[in-house]
């Protein structure tokens, strides 16, 4: 195992570990590594499916957005409502 410091990729490594930070302190779009430059992907919904069916969330899962609507509201008058605001 070399000293640390001496490794000829741990200057490398050391950027690496700063971007790794980085993604886990705030939600970064873009992140340049190494005079690469990497854009980050933020999706909304994700479904695991194994053969058992669809995953339960994981521990480690973050839900910082509550469940988006699929479908329009429907009262029970059988008014369709398609947003919140509608006083009808």
């Amino acid at each position: 195992m070399a000293a640390e410091g001496t490794d000829p990729a741990a200057g490398e490594l050391a950027e690496y570990v700063q971007a790794a930070d980085r993604l886990r302190t705030e939600r970064a779009n873009q992140l340049e590594v190494g005079g690469t430059v990497y854009q980050i992907c933020h999706a909304r919904r994700l479904l695991r499916w194994g053969p058992d069916g669809p995953e339960g969330p994981r521990p480690s899962d973050t839900n910082s957005h509550p469940p988006a609507p699929r479908h329009p509201h429907l009262d029970e008058d059988g008014n369709v409502h398609y947003d919140d605001n509608d006083e009808a």
